[in-house]
């Protein structure tokens, strides 16, 4: 049985709602105002809250807010009552996390539908979350041993030979495998790395407070960094030809080293899932248009296009953290964090990240994230040029 909490100071309609509620078999609750609502939602977790907005104590808006920064009733649906029909307040709701909005005087018939409707959709997107925490755990179970093993398996080995047979080895063979411990320290070194960053932004992405005190904008002029950034990645593996960046000195607010990241984890899977020849282009300039809006905050956009394989439509609507597609064709190393970090990191500094499929063949990512128009230096030009890395 669901139940309903009705925090609403009108005493005739909070007994209305609450025959009619009961009536179709829910638990329902009530309070007359929202401090005593938001102690009844922390002592009864309800299913959905129906909540005037104009109440004394604590209004409604207080209240949405309160319940969405509380985790044990984040999620919960949430319904406003209001005899204030103004579209401002109804975008303020819905900016503050409202799920429906209903205007009094409004039909109890009306109020069950919403109520229904929400529920349904609660529901539904809890199975998807249980669906989505079962591959998870699969994925996690099959990938997470196998990548950690590996390399430290590795290092276990190069170094027992090294022990064993030190004295009998040529200096050439010895530096070889000095190397290739170093390398699979390194990579195990990312693997956690990028583990616990990716723990810590689910973190932030949950906890508005965590966000603000760890995630913090600092606006920089990131274009010489990444010129130098994308042409180091292309001559690690000998594909300077292949990628080309156009790179405008636009002042981003997000600090040097969460920008490189992105960067570093889109450019990595353009050259991972394309072949040698397979044009890759990364382009980073300001959005004219979110700039000259008053309502707009200014955005710089970051693009990162390749010619490689490409990906499926189905596959871009379940990417998730810790998947790796079509994992026994093209296996590579890694857990599949690459573009869920890349996109929490955007998430968290009030930007986005979106995957397209190439029209041709391919993969697009473009990245918003929060800009200010920054002025040229003296005599610098006012973009660089696209060219070869």
């Amino acid at each position: 049985m669901n139940t309903i909490l009705v925090i609403e100071d009108e005493l005739f309609i909070r007994e209305n709602l609450l025959e009619l509620l009961q009536a179709e078999g829910y638990a329902a609750i009530n309070a007359p105002d929202g401090r005593a609502g938001f102690a009844l939602a922390q002592e009864h977790q309800p299913d959905l809250i129906i909540c005037d907005l104009m109440m004394p104590k604590m209004d409604g808006h207080a209240v949405l807010d309160a319940v969405r920064n509380d985790p044990s009733l984040a999620d919960t649906p949430f319904i406003f009552l209001t005899a204030r029909a103004d579209k401002r307040d109804l975008r303020e709701g819905m900016t503050r996390g409202a799920d429906d909005y209903l205007t009094k005087p409004f039909r109890l018939e009306d109020v069950l539908s919403a109520v229904e409707t929400q529920l349904q959709k609660h529901q539904v997107l809890e199975e998807r979350a249980n669906e989505r925490m079962t591959e998870l755990r699969r994925t996690l179970s099959h990938s997470l041993p196998h990548e950690f093993r590996t390399p430290l398996s590795s290092v276990l080995a190069l170094t027992q030979v090294l022990l064993e047979l030190d004295e009998e080895m040529e200096a050439a063979d010895r530096q070889a495998m000095l190397k290739d411990i170093y390398g699979s320290t390194k990579r195990l070194e990312r693997l956690v790395e990028n583990y616990l960053l990716f723990a810590d932004l689910e973190l932030a992405v949950a906890d508005a407070e965590h966000r603000r005190t760890h995630y913090t904008r600092q606006a920089h002029v990131p274009a010489a960094a990444l010129q130098e950034q994308i042409q180091t990645m292309a001559e690690a593996v000998g594909r300077t030809a292949d990628v080309t960046t156009d790179v405008s000195p636009v002042a981003v607010q997000i600090p040097p080293t969460h920008l490189s990241k992105i960067v570093r984890e889109l450019v990595d899977n353009a050259l991972k899932f394309s072949e040698a020849g397979d044009a890759i282009h990364v382009m980073l300039h300001l959005d004219a248009a979110a700039s000259s809006s008053e309502h707009t905050e200014a955005q710089a956009v970051l693009t990162v296009a390749d010619a490689g394989q490409g990906i499926a439509d189905e596959e871009i609507a379940r990417l998730e953290a810790f998947t790796q597609f079509r994992r026994e064709q093209n296996e590579q190393q890694g857990l599949g964090l690459g573009l869920a970090i890349a996109e929490r990191l955007a998430r968290v500094y009030e930007g986005d990240l979106r995957l397209h499929r190439a029209a041709q063949n391919g993969t697009e990512v473009t990245v918003r994230l929060p800009s200010v128009p920054a002025p040229v230096a003296p005599g610098a030009p006012e973009t660089a040029e696209a060219h070869h890395q």
